[in-house]
C-alpha cells in the first residue's frame, strides 16, 4: 500500500500545511481556555462547613477534603487560634475563608492551590508617653521649699526647686516615679500616674 504525499512545492501541500497549523491553533486556544476555566471553577468551589466548637485544624481537614485545596501553616502558631463554629451552605472559598479568618489572630494568602495561614502582624509596643511636671515643694507649715533635688527615680539628673519652692521636669513618662530628696529632710517617692502637677 502506497501513500500519497504531495509534492513539497504543490498547492495542496501547502493547503495542509496550513491546515495543520490551523488545527494546533486552535488546540492551544482550547487548552488555555482549559486551564482558565479550571482555575476559576477550582477557586469558586462551592463549600459546606457546619461545626460547632471546632478546632481549625479540623477545619482546615474538612475544607481541603471538599476542595482538594491544601493548608500550609507552622504548627505552632495554631495554639493561638480560636475555636471555629460556623454554619455555610454552598458557600464559595474566598466567602468561606473571609468568614473563617474573620475572628482570628492569623491571616491567609492563596497561591495556585495552598492557603498559606500566618500570625497576623502585631502592633508594635510604643513607649509610654512623655508629660512635663510641675510641682512645688512645701514643708509642715506650707513654707516653700528652696533647693529640694527632685529625680526620676533609676535615671540621671533632674531638677532643684526654686525660692518659691517650684520645680519643671520635661519628658517624663506617664509612669515614672520621682525621688525628692534634700540634706537634713527624708527622701520621699512619688508615682506622677498621668498627673501633671504635683504638690
Amino acid at each position: 500500500m502506497h501513500l500519497y504525499r504531495p509534492a513539497k512545492n504543490s498547492p495542496s501541500g501547502e493547503l495542509s500545511k496550513r491546515k495543520l497549523f490551523l488545527i494546533m491553533r486552535m488546540t492551544i486556544v482550547l487548552l488555555t481556555v482549559a486551564c482558565l476555566q479550571v482555575s476559576a471553577v477550582g477557586y469558586s468551589q462551592k463549600v459546606n462547613l457546619s461545626v460547632r466548637q471546632q478546632s481549625l485544624e479540623k477545619v482546615f481537614r474538612e475544607i481541603k477534603s471538599q476542595t482538594g485545596y491544601v493548608f500550609w501553616y507552622k504548627l505552632d502558631i495554631l495554639q493561638y487560634a480560636k475555636k471555629v463554629t460556623l454554619r455555610l451552605q454552598n458557600q464559595d472559598l474566598d466567602s468561606v475563608l473571609t468568614e473563617l479568618f474573620k475572628d482570628q489572630p492569623l491571616s491567609y494568602t492563596v497561591v495556585d492551590r495552598t492557603i498559606a495561614v500566618r500570625l497576623k502582624e502585631e502592633p508594635a509596643i510604643t513607649a509610654p508617653p512623655m508629660i512635663s511636671v510641675t510641682g512645688k515643694i512645701t514643708d509642715e507649715k506650707g513654707l516653700p521649699l528652696a533647693g529640694i533635688t527632685v529625680m526620676v527615680k533609676g535615671l540621671p539628673g533632674g531638677a532643684t526647686t526654686d525660692a518659691e519652692g517650684v520645680f519643671h521636669m520635661a519628658g517624663v513618662k506617664e509612669n515614672a516615679v520621682l525621688v525628692f530628696s534634700s540634706v537634713g529632710f527624708q527622701s520621699q517617692e512619688v508615682r506622677v500616674a498621668g498627673r501633671e502637677s504635683s504638690a
